[in-house]
């Protein structure tokens, strides 16, 4: 016998949500990807609620960007010649709390780390 299930996990007594970019980065160019990892806090202790959550953007169109509702994968295509900046949200549709986090993908090969000056190659110093 074989099938599937769909679980639903609520977290309780959730508090607050943290909105934190896997890798740490703060943007990214255009034609590349970025996950985002959302960390609630529920009974004074960080839960991890990626998966728990829906996931938006602020403008919620953006051409050439986009983010998976569900999972927190934000998808960029080549095209853009200009600096995009936005709110990566994540909202639990439960008690409706949310977190935020700016971010911007960039036309330029610049990847700065959150709290890293970046090198003249563009990449962000450990």
């Amino acid at each position: 016998m074989t099938g599937s299930a769909t679980v639903t996990v609520i977290v309780g007594n959730l508090t607050s949500i943290q909105v934190t970019s896997q890798d740490g980065f703060t943007s990214i160019t255009h034609g590349s990807s970025e996950q985002f990892v959302a960390t609630g806090t529920a009974n004074g202790q960080p839960v991890v609620i990626t998966n728990s959550v829906t996931w938006s953007t602020n403008p919620t169109v953006i051409p050439n960007v986009s983010i998976d509702t569900k999972a927190g994968l934000l998808t960029t295509t080549s095209g853009l010649t200009t600096l995009v900046q936005f709110q990566v949200i994540a909202s639990d549709p439960t008690t409706g709390i949310s977190g935020t986090m700016n971010f911007a993908v960039h036309p330029w090969r610049v990847a700065v780390q959150a709290g890293a000056p970046a090198t003249s190659t563009g990449k962000a110093l450990m």
